[in-house]
């Protein structure tokens, strides 16, 4: 076996480990028997402990993929707030499951999904049942607890009014 790779630098601009791969294939390859294959940390107040750029402009693989073997875990895992800006056509986040829920949203005090759209010819929310054969509602609302506020039961009211 040989001596593991170690670099260090002081100067903002040269990286103390670096990896430049001219044909294709990995830059850096890392695996671990039983821990972690890549640990990054970081003490900076502005930047990522990683940072995954798609150079190409014109390639379509992700800037970051991960893929998790077997059921059990899972492929991500983030805690704290997680901040998904889109910019490019199609949807910012996109959730597919073969067997349960594509996006579920939970929340202990707050909306668990919120919705809103500048756009003068879409809906903030549109739901559509693909299955020409299902039975079930393409919306399903349930509310727990008798308490409803006066601003929700004007708003029910008028809700109503235009959909008779």
């Amino acid at each position: 076996m040989g001596s593991p790779v170690f670099g260090e630098s002081n100067d903002s601009a040269i990286a103390a480990v670096r990896a430049i791969h001219g044909a294709a294939g990995p830059g850096v390859w890392a695996e671990s028997a039983t821990g972690e294959a890549v640990h990054a940390a970081t003490n900076a107040t502005k930047v990522a402990a990683i940072a995954a750029y798609g150079g190409n402009p014109n390639g379509e693989g992700a800037a970051l993929f991960a893929k998790k073997e077997g059921t059990k875990g899972h492929a991500g895992f983030f805690v704290g707030n997680v901040f998904v800006e889109g910019n490019q056509a199609g949807a910012a986040i996109f959730g597919k499951s073969q067997a349960n829920v594509g996006v579920w949203a939970e929340s202990a005090t707050g909306e668990a999904v919120h919705a809103a759209t500048n756009a003068k010819d879409v809906a903030a929310i549109a739901a559509y049942s693909s299955n020409p054969n299902g039975e079930a509602a393409v919306i399903f609302a349930k509310k727990e607890g008798t308490k409803a506020t006066p601003d929700s039961l004007s708003e029910m009211s008028s809700y109503k009014a235009n959909w008779q």
